[in-house]
């Protein structure tokens, strides 16, 4: 009969399930790994952002200093140098 043919149709069909589940498997595994990185990406993301907002508010701050003026239109040193102090006391603190 049909026997050895249908033995010969289960393996092909075995065989065909069992590579299904693989690539099944793969594709899941690399969900999961690229949700793991999208959220060590978005993480680094905030970090950088937080950074960049501090730095800009610092940056602001500085030229809100540089730029003020008196009544007739010079530069209001108190501020520069105050500026330039708090540099170097910054820098002579960090070594």
């Amino acid at each position: 009969g049909q026997g050895f043919a249908d033995k010969r149709k289960r393996k092909a069909k075995y065989e065909y399930m069992k590579i299904l589940k693989k690539e099944k498997n793969k594709i899941r595994d690399e969900a999961a790994g690229s949700s793991k990185q999208n959220r060590e990406d978005s993480g680094i993301r905030k970090e950088r952002g937080a950074a960049m907002e501090q730095y800009t508010k610092k940056k602001r701050a500085n030229y809100k200093k540089m730029c003020k003026k008196t009544q007739r239109g010079q530069p209001l040193m108190r501020e520069r140098i105050e500026l330039l102090l708090s540099k170097i006391e910054n820098k002579y603190n960090q070594t």
